[in-house]
């Protein structure tokens, strides 16, 4: 694959992974805000906001093990790249 069409995939889905980043911070925000609000710790109000949490926990580590794989594949091609750039400097 082409190295900058590989790197433009992996800046758009580190940037997706950051989105849902940003999304989880914003759910535990609003958990912070009606927590502050009430006396027990969870009730009906937060279960919601807790199912919420699970999905978006789930999505960002399904997305954020596949940015991890493709980072390590495109650094391994950039390794080997290297390697073999020196080599045909050898000889």
């Amino acid at each position: 694959m082409d190295t900058k069409l590989y790197v433009s995939i992996l800046r758009v889905q580190s940037e997706h992974v950051s989105t849902l980043a940003a999304e989880l911070a914003a759910e535990f925000k609003r958990l912070e805000q009606v927590l502050s609000q009430q006396d027990s710790s969870l009730n009906g109000d937060t279960a919601g906001l807790g199912n919420g949490l699970a999905g978006l926990q789930s999505r960002l580590a399904v997305e954020a093990d596949m940015l991890c794989k493709r980072l390590q594949l495109f650094l391994e091609g950039d390794q080997r790249g290297h390697a073999s750039t020196k080599k045909q400097e050898i000889k």
